[in-house]
């Protein structure tokens, strides 16, 4: 199933990254395997980042990301903040980090999924 914008599939291809859009009855998304994280930050170096991408998309807004595996913090071994929710998704069980764009910082017509990941890695750097 391809229902992404192009210019997503060029800028995932372009970045190297491992990708895939997955698609049910009831929702869509894209799975970035292999995403690098911050340096012994968590207890891998990589992990699957996925991203539910809403029907409307790219002028609705993405909205938060889920990771698999589970993340934690070393060497505190704690889960981050407002990540300790686990869904089951497209036959995996995703570990919901719940970040939300404020209201108007979605940014229609400018911001798409690449944008998206660098408020996904800006939240892994800062994750507490």
């Amino acid at each position: 199933m391809k229902f992404l914008p192009e210019d997503d599939r060029n800028w995932l291809e372009a970045s190297g990254y491992d990708y895939e859009e997955l698609g049910d009855q009831q929702r869509r998304g894209v799975v970035v395997r292999a995403f690098p994280l911050p340096p012994g930050k968590f207890q891998v170096d990589r992990a699957d980042i996925l991203v539910q991408v809403p029907s409307g998309y790219p002028d609705a807004q993405l909205d938060m990301f889920y990771c698999d595996p589970q993340l934690r913090i070393v060497p505190a071994n704690r889960i981050p903040s407002k990540a300790e929710v686990v869904e089951a998704l497209f036959g995996r069980q995703w570990q919901r980090w719940s970040r939300h764009y404020k209201p108007g910082q979605w940014r229609r017509g400018i911001d798409d999924l690449s944008s998206h990941f660098d408020v996904i890695a800006e939240s892994l750097r800062k994750a507490s």
